[in-house]
């Protein structure tokens, strides 16, 4: 199984990034093809208490690479991808991804 984290820094203007992610930019996500799931999370801290590093951190699960590799290749994937480099610029934070293989 393939997990992407989608993880952004805290944005500038977090209310039209909540705004926008929760209404928008998920279920954008929910159309990718293949998708098993999503999780999304808004960040707490760290365990020693302070601020984490990312906001909002968003995990992606695919049955394999080549099911996560279709999914961002399709149509709604092109345009989930493009949703959220303009979310990051337009709220003033920035978006890392990360494609993960489960044991």
């Amino acid at each position: 199984m393939m997990k992407i984290n989608a993880m952004y820094s805290v944005p500038d203007d977090a209310e039209a990034f909540e705004a926008h992610y929760l209404s928008t930019h998920a279920p954008l996500v929910d159309t990718l093809p293949g998708i098993l799931r999503q999780e999304i999370a808004r960040s707490a801290g760290t365990l020693d208490g302070s601020p984490a590093p990312f906001y909002r951190v968003t995990d992606l699960y695919f049955e394999d690479l080549a099911a996560a590799q279709a999914a961002l290749g399709s149509p709604a994937g092109r345009a989930t991808a493009q949703d959220a480099q303009e979310l990051a610029a337009r709220t003033g934070c920035t978006l890392t991804l990360t494609l993960c293989e489960l044991d």
